[in-house]
């Protein structure tokens, strides 16, 4: 709905990884988790926690084996394929992500080192940090489906603190948001728990002493987590219409008015008049249009495409500032429609235009040359 991220993927070999250390399956564990590994550069920390997992269930080998991968697989895309070594990438060649927990990491940085420092010298504050209005609502989303079962599931809690932690710790509004990607390392291990804390029930020696007939209590949970699931997604999930629900940033059109549709036709021409071998550039709501190109980079990267494809309505700021600038010295506009700028390189740059002056503020005169030096003086020239 908004944007693909490699973590979807994830979401199923997380649950396959789990489960094959629940069968106890060693070869299909290893092709789960070789899966899980290569699917994004951070699942190694969570597959470390299934690693803890199989530790509490006693398979020291298989825990210590995940464990083991796990961590040399991370080091290796750290430290050789990655162009910062740093899990939070805090170097300006990257895209850093330790601005994403301000509140835990004031100073960008020390990274991961200053946000585990603050978790361990003050807790207190983490829980305040984790506890906000709105954290506690997304949490009460994804666990009042399962009925809060995963919070009874013994040994396989473990499976969820990493993406409690990930998601509890950031200050970024949208990481706790179930419109965005970010909660995929979080529920799926939340469903393997609530299976877990659903077995659990018939084997619960103090239900047996209250006369709690398990079965009767299992089909009674089963009811329970179908009502909930189904009010849940009747208030916040896609298949029936609601305010809750948005396609990332934006709300889910599900029928386009005249206007948008004409929209989609302008834009599709404007592509068409894009070659097919030219490298392009386009801001992100569009970049999808053009994603099957050899050469097609994001907004506001350019380096040497040739046309640029730009949603401009959204632009402000520096961003508009810099669209301004390039179309009129770099690029020329060939097409335009409702905000949406088709443009392509310019055989010769043109000279940037002078910066408007404030008004009521006198021309500025140009500063006199410096006198010419002396030839016939002594003395190093």
């Amino acid at each position: 709905m908004f944007d693909f991220h490699s973590v979807a993927l994830a979401i199923p070999l997380m649950i396959w990884v789990v489960y094959m250390v629940d069968r106890r399956a060693t070869w299909g564990l290893a092709l789960a988790l070789i899966l899980l590994l290569t699917a994004r550069e951070d699942m190694p920390l969570l597959a470390s926690f299934i690693a803890f997992y199989a530790l509490a269930r006693g398979q020291l080998r298989a825990g210590l084996g995940i464990l083991g991968a796990s961590l040399a697989y991370l080091a290796f895309v750290k430290l050789v394929m990655m162009p910062d070594p740093g899990l939070m990438m805090n170097s300006e060649k990257v895209y850093g992500y330790a601005t994403f927990y301000s509140e835990m990491i004031p100073r960008p940085e020390e990274g991961v080192t200053g946000l585990v420092k603050n978790a361990l010298s003050n807790p207190v504050y983490v829980i305040k940090v984790v506890a906000k209005e709105e954290k506690l609502r997304f949490l009460v989303q994804l666990f009042l489906p399962l009925l809060f079962l995963p919070l009874f599931a013994g040994r396989a809690r473990v499976l969820w603190i990493y993406g409690l932690f990930f998601i509890g710790t950031a200050s970024r509004q949208n990481m706790y948001s179930l419109n965005f990607q970010y909660s995929a390392v979080f529920f799926p291990m939340l469903y393997v728990a609530a299976i877990d804390a659903f077995a659990r029930v018939g084997e619960s020696p103090r239900l047996g002493a209250l006369g709690v007939d398990p079965s009767r209590l299992r089909a009674a949970l089963v009811g329970g987590l179908i009502a909930a699931t189904s009010l849940t997604t009747y208030k916040f999930g896609v298949f029936i219409e609601n305010s809750a629900f948005m396609a990332g940033w934006q709300p889910l059109i599900r029928q386009p008015d005249e206007a948008l549709q004409l929209r989609y036709r302008r834009l599709q021409e404007m592509i068409a008049q894009v070659p097919a071998d030219a490298a392009i550039a386009a801001s992100s709501e569009i970049g999808a249009q053009v994603s099957n190109r050899a050469r097609a980079y994001r907004w506001p990267d350019v380096r040497d495409a040739e046309y640029l494809l730009l949603g401009a309505w959204r632009f402000e700021g520096k961003e508009r500032q810099h669209f301004d600038r390039i179309r009129a010295t770099t690029f020329e506009v060939i097409d335009e429609h409702d905000g949406i700028y088709l443009l392509r390189r310019r055989a010769r740059p043109v000279a940037a235009p002078p910066p408007r002056r404030p008004a009521g503020q006198a021309p500025q005169t140009a500063p006199e040359p410096p006198p010419a030096p002396d030839l016939d003086r002594e003395g190093p020239r």
